[in-house]
């Protein structure tokens, strides 16, 4: 997941477009949480979010 965030962060970066620049920022945004939430579950520091 986190290749992936960087890759559409890197898009974004490249994106001429605002509304595909901020849709992809946000995409990349989203998987970084899902995988810092993932990993802390992982390793049990955390419960999952109801």
């Amino acid at each position: 997941m986190r290749e992936q965030a960087r890759r559409l962060a890197g898009d974004a970066e490249r994106a001429g477009d605002a509304a595909e620049r901020g849709r992809l920022q946000e995409r990349a945004r989203q998987l970084e949480s899902d995988s810092d939430q993932e990993s802390m579950m992982a390793a049990g520091d955390i419960y999952p979010a109801q």
